[in-house]
């Protein structure tokens, strides 16, 4: 039963973050205060040399109240800051610089295969998105 109500408010807790513009990552509930706690990522424009206007992501942590029938009742989020957002900008334009981005030529060759490519978000946005890595 525990788990079928926890999973309800997950699922509540994700569709309505969907909403914000806020794509859940975590979400672990804490019994003290009745409340969420939540990290996950929004996506934010940017105009980086070489790639032009993208989405890059950055993180966002929160509270959120679900009520006992598994709506959501309240929602604070944290908001990027200046810094997150010029930290992502520059971190872009240098995986634009060094060829890191999977169909970007780079000012510099890369030194193996791409570890970033670009995709199209649900709403048509192209947005930068790590492919993963190996360890060598």
């Amino acid at each position: 039963m525990k788990t079928s109500k926890s999973r309800n408010a997950h699922a509540a807790i994700t569709k309505h973050l969907a909403g914000h513009k806020v794509e859940l990552d975590t979400a672990e509930a804490d019994a003290k205060s009745g409340e969420t706690h939540i990290t996950g990522k929004v996506w934010h424009p940017a105009t980086i040399p070489g790639l032009g206007p993208i989405n890059v992501e950055l993180p966002v942590r929160g509270r959120v109240k679900v009520s006992r029938d598994g709506k959501v009742e309240t929602v604070a989020l944290s908001k990027p800051s200046h810094e997150e957002i010029e930290e992502a900008r520059n971190y872009a334009a240098s995986l634009a610089i060094h060829g890191e981005i999977e169909g970007v030529t780079g000012k510099t060759a890369s030194a193996g295969p791409s570890t970033h490519h670009i995709e199209e978000g649900p709403d048509g946005q192209r947005r930068l998105k790590r492919k993963g890595f190996s360890a060598v």
